[in-house]
């Protein structure tokens, strides 16, 4: 056996909006869904669907609205706060209800005591608009799914549908192999192929309650089911998907090993801790306290990241570290999305502002500065925020950040905003001398804000 267990999810970011919080402006949005993404105070409109370990869920049962077709409940699970407590996570439930009871519809808003706030990963009680936060609401139950292959069950899964109220979706496809699969390093690069849905050609049947087949035909059924619950009216799903692998792998392996055996072509590790328990048995020799030595790595490839483990380590413990570290993972990629959308954003409103300065006959107003200005307080404020949020974690995990910021091309992100800023401000000093300290005035907050 190659492996004591192997966990895979695949994971797609999908924009709701052109840029973040456009769906907030759309008219196609549900109502049911329109305190999600609409309103500044998102999670205090949604405070009774808020689920905690400490919630009085049976005298006030989570409500069944919003739902997403086919798939349940919406709601807003403090355990998605994987870098905290559960006195923290209980404590960020009523700091967002604004009410110890929160999830008592008649409850009166309280003033809560800042000495007792939650230190949690993601939440910043200092921000106006809670949808800023990187907190998401998300089903209630996942999707649960079984791969069959020639009669036999090769793995399990679940599909998990994470809502930031910023206009973003994240669908997780996370699949837990078999043993049968861990036999042989061969069937599990047949398991890793297996579970990529952007492959039409895959073998194994995906049992779920929406429907069975292939990998591909099930996520897209449930994709085009969230798409249609979230608008009235026909929406197009994206078909062009991009997904990105993590893996998960206990065993008795180097990291080198592990990417040599799954043919990946590049591999640049993180180490992320190393630990030998103290052993008290006299006479125990070198070699016995070696076998029992805790070992963990962040491996990046050119396929996606692997987290390795030592045997030593447990399958719960091991899986709960890993989904911590895939948490940052998700932001990471999250974060990029967004600095993608607002460079093509930027992009397309540098070219728009050429023309019109080409185009037209007479002076610029200042209605013209304004409405042809992409100053947009909202989003460099949103863009800041979400560089904040990661100072609230503890230094192993934001090293373990820096890693995947650094591996999935970040900064080049960020300076492709920045130069694309300059241009906008090239291309303003262009116009005549009134008009250009009208767009300075407009948009040095914007430079401000994004520290250029």
């Amino acid at each position: 056996m190659i492996a004591r267990s192997a966990y895979i999810i695949q994971t797609y970011i999908a924009r709701l909006g052109s840029i973040p919080f456009d769906v907030s402006k759309s008219k196609r949005i549900r109502s049911a869904f329109q305190p999600i993404f609409q309103s500044p105070t998102c999670f205090t409109d949604m405070r009774t669907s808020i689920e905690d370990f400490w919630r009085n869920s049976s005298a006030f049962p989570l409500p069944s609205k919003p739902f997403l077709k086919d798939l349940g409940q919406v709601i807003f699970n403090t355990q998605g706060a994987h870098f905290s407590d559960s006195y923290d996570r209980s404590k960020l439930a009523e700091y967002l209800g604004k009410r110890e009871d929160y999830w008592d519809p008649k409850a009166k808003r309280e003033e809560l005591s800042d000495y007792w706030r939650p230190e949690v990963f993601g939440y910043d009680h200092t921000l106006e608009d809670q949808r800023m936060n990187h907190l998401y609401f998300e089903l209630r139950r996942p999707l649960f799914m079984k791969a069959i292959f020639e009669g036999s069950v090769m793995a399990d899964g679940r599909v998990f549908i994470h809502l930031y109220p910023s206009g973003y979706l994240a669908v997780h496809l996370a699949i837990a192999s078999k043993q049968s699969v861990l036999q042989d390093w061969a069937y599990l690069r047949q398991a890793i192929l297996e579970s990529r849905p952007w492959r039409s050609d895959n073998a194994w049947i995906w049992n779920t309650k929406l429907k069975s087949g292939k990998l591909s035909d099930v996520v897209q059924r449930v994709i085009d089911s969230t798409f249609r619950s979230l608008y009235t009216d026909t929406p197009h799903p994206p078909k062009r998907m991009r997904w990105h692998t993590a893996i998960k792998l206990v065993g008795d392996h180097t990291p080198q090993e592990v990417a040599n055996n799954l043919l990946v072509n590049r591999c640049k590790t993180l180490e992320l801790g190393t630990y030998t328990p103290e052993v008290w048995h006299i006479g125990t020799s070198q070699e016995e306290i070696n076998a029992i030595t805790y070992s963990k790595n962040l491996v990046s490839t050119d396929k996606g990241i692997i987290c390795t483990f030592s045997l030593p380590h447990k399958r719960s413990a091991a899986l709960r570290s890993f989904y911590k570290i895939h948490a940052l993972y998700e932001f990471v990629l999250l974060k990029n999305q967004i600095y993608e959308d607002y460079s093509k954003h930027l992009r397309s409103e540098v070219v728009n502002l050429k023309e019109y300065r080409l185009s037209t006959l007479r002076k610029l107003t200042k209605e013209d500065v304004r409405r042809l200005s992409v100053f947009d307080h909202v989003i460099p404020r949103y863009l800041l925020a979400l560089d904040n949020h990661i100072q609230t974690a503890t230094p192993y995990f934001r090293r373990a950040y820096s890693f995947l910021s650094q591996e999935t091309d970040f900064d080049s992100r960020r300076e492709t905003v920045s130069k694309l800023v300059k241009d906008w401000e090239s291309e303003a000093e262009q116009w005549e001398h009134s008009a250009s300290l009208l767009w300075k005035q407009v948009f040095s907050p914007l430079k401000n804000l994004l520290g250029i």
